[in-house]
């Protein structure tokens, strides 16, 4: 992607067939950079296994100027991936896929589902299949489930002769299944919304270390008498994958986003903000008095001193000439 968000897509490659070793993969992004040249690329996005982060020092002690960044959105998907996997989740989603098998498969179940659908007028389609392969999915076949609870309900009174399947009425009709549904959508649909807005064009450093933030902010609101053990496992797993976040690097870009330049600092930040920017400085080769003076220009951009003192609103509604 370029300063001007235009994305170029520059090789395909199938490694499926090797060895990711330290060394090989080291290779291979050396390759890309000495194909494009080092000096157009500004970072490189990698996830965060261990053998990538190996393979990342030995390239960053050749090429100083070129910064790694975690990906945060594949961080969120492993967020995703182990909270349907705790029994809490497993269990609600094999029983939304056995719900939605069985009216996919079933003709006169699923034109009554659908027939109540129009009658009903609801909207958001019938029910979605949960594919373990594409976690988003989880978020969106529960939802559906929740949509149709009047449906499933008017099923069960009025056309349970449909349901030549035991198992699906005592599904419908399981205690706390739907209230049980609502609690993992809780969780979910932030986690959804923040990967489609981190895979967004748009998307900077600031808004990916915000969607942490928030899905954190999330899952703190969870009630604590609600199944303390799925509560307590979902708070881990979102304060592990946040610990690893905990980067200079993405603090100093949500800080130098105008939008959050009022956002309080927790203490010892804004000196970890100038220490990592004078890095950055001093890995693109500044000297101690451009480094000195990049970081006096962050201090005033925080106090909001002139030339930081312009008001962002009026300068879009009346732009200087």
């Amino acid at each position: 992607m370029t300063l001007l968000r235009k994305e170029y897509l520059y090789q395909l490659c199938d490694l499926s067939g090797d060895s990711h070793t330290v060394e090989y993969l080291a290779t291979i992004i050396e390759d890309v950079i000495v194909n494009i040249e080092k000096r157009q690329i500004s970072a490189v996005v990698s996830n965060n296994v261990t053998n990538v982060k190996t393979a990342w020092k030995i390239i960053h002690e050749k090429y100083l100027s070129i910064e790694n960044v975690r990906c945060v959105a594949h961080s969120i998907n492993l967020i995703a991936c182990d909270i349907v996997k705790a029994k809490f989740g497993d269990h609600l989603l094999w029983r939304v896929n056995t719900l939605t098998t069985f009216f996919g498969n079933l003709h006169q179940a699923n034109s009554k589902i659908t027939q109540l659908i129009k009658e009903q007028e609801i909207k958001g389609g019938s029910l979605k299949l949960y594919c373990k392969t594409h976690w988003t999915t989880a978020s969106e076949s529960i939802e559906s489930v929740i949509n149709l609870e009047p449906v499933l309900q008017e099923i069960i009174t009025n056309h349970h002769n449909l349901l030549t399947n035991d198992k699906i009425k005592s599904i419908i009709q399981s205690q706390n299944f739907f209230s049980n549904l609502q609690i993992l959508s809780f969780v979910l649909k932030p986690l959804r919304k923040a990967v489609l807005t981190l895979e967004s064009r748009l998307a900077t450093l600031a808004n990916c270390f915000l969607s942490l933030a928030r899905l954190a902010a999330v899952l703190n609101k969870l009630p604590k008498s609600f199944d303390p053990t799925f509560r307590s496992y979902c708070v881990k797993i979102i304060n592990k994958r946040c610990e690893e976040f905990d980067d200079d690097k993405y603090i100093t870009c949500f800080f130098l986003d105008p939008q959050f330049r009022c956002a309080p600092l927790k203490k010892c930040a804004l000196k970890r903000i100038l220490k990592c920017a004078a890095s950055i400085g001093q890995r693109l080769g500044f000297d101690r008095y451009e480094c000195e003076t990049l970081c006096n220009q962050i201090i005033k951009y925080k106090d909001e001193e002139d030339p930081f003192d312009l008001d962002i609103a009026l300068a879009k509604d009346n732009p200087l000439n």
